[in-house]
């Protein structure tokens, strides 16, 4: 950890303390996790605090996250691996393996700390090897000066374009994809905290690895997760291996990829990198209003200056005569709107000025599928 990071962990604490004990700021912002009708921010190299705003709930947190998706850990690694391997393959747009030799793939565990807490390991290694019968045997261990190695093992089959959940222990999940990955973000509704990811391509087996550890250890770490990753084109692909729709949008100098998954059941925007960094909301929670009031973003620096924020939802298919009116106390600001290859049009806005500008869109007018005309805010 750096003094950079240390910096905004102890910012992240001080900002928590007028929340109820009971909230966890990691939990609300990590990358990935679903929150209810807020909003999360991830951080780059360089900036010295974000903020994050929760619509209606007059909360604002800071935070830092380093390399990949990471997140304060917390938690002691279980002795008994577990895996699961439960996805069905599907055909889709995604990536197929083919022909594949033995490959492996090493991940160096010793940044992933938080909390004051270190990960359950300090290397894990993701080795394939094909077999006689054309699938492709995967290894997976986890090691750590002076404590036994934890080891899990699966089997991908040959022609896979899904994804695939393999445990090591209780805080650990490494997922499977098919194809280049140039990275991806694991999705669950367990109650694990924060999360620390990082992901890397697995030499000569047409596979890439996403190792997840997890702030909270729970007894079956694979249960209902779901992923979504991007290929070197760009494109987004979801546990299936369908593409996810989305697409990449340039708005007040800031580029970014919005999407919207229904098989993940999330929508936001993608990466980690640029000011925007990347979010998402659970689509169950997401609605047209969520647009107007409050927004996400970061400081430059402490007090806050030279903030960028922004805010985004998605419309239903068949909006048209879409108008936004934005924040008139930031003039570098701007909007733009997408509409995915599923029809649902995603809007973003965004400002560049001071905290007193995160408010990005005042009102809007759009036209529904019915042909009503729809007014949200002032």
């Amino acid at each position: 950890m750096n003094d950079l990071e240390e910096l905004l962990r102890t910012d992240l604490a001080r900002a928590a303390e007028p929340i109820d004990s009971g909230v966890d700021a990691d939990e609300l912002v990590e990358a990935g996790h679903r929150v209810r009708r807020s909003r999360t921010m991830r951080v780059g190299a360089g900036l010295t605090a974000v903020l994050v705003t929760a619509a209606g709930l007059g909360l604002v947190v800071a935070t830092a996250v380093g390399r990949g998706s990471q997140a304060p850990v917390l938690a002691t690694p279980s002795p008994t691996p577990s895996v699961t391997a439960s996805v069905t393959p599907s055909t889709s747009a995604s990536p197929t393996i083919t022909s594949a030799t033995a490959g492996k793939a090493t991940f160096d565990l010793t940044d992933f700390g938080m909390n004051k807490a270190d990960a359950p390991f300090d290397q894990l290694v993701v080795a394939a090897e094909p077999t006689s019968t054309g699938t492709l045997a995967i290894t997976i261990i986890g090691s750590k000066p002076g404590h036994a190695d934890q080891k899990a093992t699966a089997q991908v089959e040959a022609g896979r374009t899904s994804a695939t959940f393999v445990g090591l222990g209780k805080r650990a999940v490494v997922t499977l994809v098919p194809g280049t990955a140039a990275n991806a973000s694991l999705f669950t509704d367990l109650n694990v905290g924060g999360r620390v990811s990082d992901t890397k391509v697995i030499p000569g087996t047409g596979l890439s690895a996403l190792v997840t550890v997890f702030e909270r250890g729970v007894a079956e770490p694979t249960k209902g997760a779901g992923v979504i990753w991007q290929t070197v084109d760009g494109l987004l692909h979801s546990t299936s291996g369908a593409e996810v729709p989305s697409a990449e949008v340039s708005v007040a100098g800031e580029s970014a990829r919005i999407y919207r998954s229904e098989e993940i059941g999330v929508l936001g925007l993608w990466g980690r990198e640029g000011k925007l960094g990347g979010t998402s909301m659970a689509i169950k929670d997401a609605e047209p209003g969520d647009l107007i009031g409050g927004g996400l973003g970061h400081c430059g620096e402490v007090p806050p200056t030279g903030c960028t924020w922004s805010n985004f939802t998605a419309l239903p298919p068949g909006t048209t005569n879409l108008q936004l009116t934005l924040n008139p106390k930031a003039p570098d600001s701007g909007w733009t709107s997408a509409t995915l290859s599923d029809g649902w049009v995603m809007v973003l806005a965004v400002n560049h000025s001071s905290k007193e500008t995160s408010t990005v869109v005042v009102s809007a007018d759009y036209v529904d599928a019915s042909g009503k005309a729809v007014h949200l805010g002032k």
